[in-house]
């Protein structure tokens, strides 16, 4: 090990001398962890609620679609009765 690398790690090691500080280390990394999924959780609700409401236009689109395809098809049998009618 290099003489950089030893002195890296006695700077670290020194930083957290006892059992407490290191306790209090990881505490603190966790609670910062924790702050950070918070955030990210709270942004994935507002996405939710966006892609819900997306999904409920997409839902009221498709029932137009359908409705509207409904109404054609009725047309075109309609259409088509009345051709045979007329033919036979």
């Amino acid at each position: 090990m290099d003489q950089e690398t030893k002195q890296f790690l006695a700077e670290q090691f020194a930083r957290v001398a006892t059992k407490e500080d290191l306790h209090e280390e990881i505490e603190s990394l966790a609670q910062k962890v924790q702050e950070q999924f918070t955030e990210v959780y709270a942004r994935f609700d507002a996405v939710d609620e966006r892609f819900d409401a997306v999904d409920e236009r997409l839902a009221h689109i498709e029932v137009e679609i359908l409705r509207d395809h409904d109404h054609r098809i009725n047309k075109l049998e309609q259409e088509v009765e009345r051709l045979t009618a007329r033919i036979t």
